[in-house]
């Protein structure tokens, strides 16, 4: 639980939907060339080890950590839902019904059907890959190249989060010399649009919000920042932009619950 809570202050939501959307491009981009080997369809096998994970954080529905996979689950579903097929759970956690009746919830049910669970390996994961593909930590021969960079699993060995890692969020501001912020306001259901700075040449831009917008910057008619959807439960999204041009900027901030308002902080600095 600890190595979790100190990755969601040491990450921003987004920088992480970035790198995971960065991921799924080159997944794409594997699954494509085998497609043009094999002059078959092609697809992706996820193989999820939970052995040693702490099953705290996600057992409450608003944790943090599953606001972090409900944005990650927008992005997979959206765009690439038809390139991973199966995903294998391997050592699955006692409390596994009860995670799996909150995962339900956050996944949408027609993907409910590719999840399995594998508590004997490799005996339960040949319905799904050859003793080849398996990694040797799970009973099969596959070993990643480079010696003493990989667990047995097959994943990157990682490094302890400590406090150095955490994001200092007032530092984004005082470097561009703004130190008052709005406080935070709530945000009705449906779509807000605010024009905004013109005659400059960036943008600073910040929001933290307790429910799930979609919000992006654009000018010209071009996006400068992503359409990602999702909250941020524990740091501020910070990020500044190149501004294309002299012409007016618009801030779009879409509120996706249709019932209910998000509290949301929205703070601009155009320089």
């Amino acid at each position: 639980m600890t190595l979790i809570l100190g990755f969601m202050k040491a990450v921003r939501v987004g920088d992480y939907l970035q790198a995971f959307f960065i991921s799924c491009e080159y997944f794409q981009h594997m699954v494509l060339e085998h497609e043009k080997k094999s002059g078959k369809e092609s697809h992706g096998i996820c193989i999820y080890d939970m052995e040693g994970a702490s099953v705290a954080p996600y057992m409450s529905l608003n944790s943090a950590i599953n606001n972090l996979m409900q944005a990650r689950i927008h992005i997979w579903i959206d765009f690439y839902s038809e390139l991973l097929r199966h995903v294998v759970i391997v050592n699955p956690p006692r409390l596994l019904a009860m995670i799996w009746k909150v995962a339900s919830f956050i996944l949408p049910s027609r993907v409910h059907s590719r999840f399995h669970f594998a508590t004997r390996c490799p005996q339960q994961l040949l319905p799904f890959l050859s003793l080849e593909a398996i990694p040797t930590g799970l009973g099969g021969s596959w070993k990643p190249p480079g010696e003493g960079k990989f667990e047995g699993n097959g994943c990157v060995k990682g490094a302890p989060i400590t406090e150095s890692d955490e994001l200092e969020v007032k530092k984004f501001w005082r470097d561009l010399g703004v130190m008052d912020l709005p406080e935070r306001q709530p945000l009705n259901p449906g779509r807000h649009e605010f024009k905004v700075g013109e005659g400059c040449e960036n943008a600073a831009y910040e929001f933290m919000t307790d429910g799930e917008i979609q919000t992006w910057i654009e000018q010209d008619g071009i996006d400068l920042t992503p359409r990602f959807v999702f909250a941020t439960p524990k740091l501020p999204e910070q990020f500044t932009a190149k501004l294309q041009s002299k012409a007016p900027v618009y801030v779009t901030i879409v509120n996706k619950n249709k019932v209910f308002s998000v509290n949301t902080t929205v703070s601009l600095h155009f320089y």
